[in-house]
């Protein structure tokens, strides 16, 4: 492993989720600190693409192997992956052994998906939105939670017109 720290960023196929990520990948590069980006929202459709036969948890295997050799390729350190990337627990356990750090940012409603409870246990460290059972779950298992307020309530957000927003 090289000594400096080398970021992937797994990039979601759409959604607000795909916004942040783009922003993310844009601080990386003003900050200057070495990243390679992994575009689920390229990924997939490709290798869908491929298939004589939908079968989208091949699509999703496929997805996950290439990830890896990326991140291998790249020499990462780190693989931040965000909300509603399909990262199995299979790859993170292999990026653990490997000694490759893994993050995720969840900045979804957990009471709207639910796939953390399956991946949560690959985590070194998980980023949420929000208390509750995310956080006691990442107890549990010994994951660093951190909790990344996103958003704010319309009430308490001034007007469109102050100079806040100048």
């Amino acid at each position: 492993m090289p000594e400096a720290n080398m970021w992937m960023i797994v990039i979601p196929p759409e959604g607000a989720a795909r916004v942040v990520a783009d922003h993310l990948a844009d601080a990386y590069d003003a900050l200057n600190v070495p990243h390679a980006i992994f575009d689920m929202g390229r990924v997939l459709p490709g290798m869908r693409k491929m298939l004589k036969h939908p079968d989208e948890q091949m699509v999703i295997d496929w997805a996950n192997e290439h990830l890896a050799v990326r991140t291998f390729d790249a020499r990462a350190t780190h693989v931040m992956v965000l909300a509603l990337c399909r990262v199995s627990l299979f790859t993170l356990n292999i990026f653990r052994k490997h000694g490759i750090k893994t993050i995720h940012w969840f900045y979804e409603d957990f009471r709207r998906a639910h796939y953390w409870r399956q991946v949560l246990p690959g985590y070194d460290y998980f980023a949420a939105i929000q208390h509750g059972p995310v956080e006691e779950a990442c107890g549990n298992l010994d994951v660093n939670y951190s909790l990344i307020n996103t958003a704010t309530a319309l009430m308490s957000a001034p007007p469109a017109d102050s100079p806040e927003y100048d």
